[in-house]
């Protein structure tokens, strides 16, 4: 019976997520558990901001839109 090793299929990147800049500290400096995970929600709260503010405009547009 053949097995399937290997379940390949397309890559789609996800433009709607930050994700985060590598900086000279990610390669000259060493990490701990908590710098990591302070970048990690630093880049997670600027997702959650900008969900935000894409909702906020979208609202924006509507009751804008019925006040003409």
């Amino acid at each position: 019976m053949a097995k399937i090793f290997y379940n390949t299929g397309c890559y789609k990147v996800d433009h709607t997520t930050y994700g985060g800049e590598l900086s000279l500290f990610d390669f000259e400096e060493k990490h701990t558990i908590k710098t990591m995970a302070d970048k990690i929600m630093r880049d997670f709260s600027f997702d959650k901001r900008c969900k935000k503010n894409a909702e906020f405009r979208e609202k924006s547009k509507i009751i804008n839109k019925g006040e003409n």
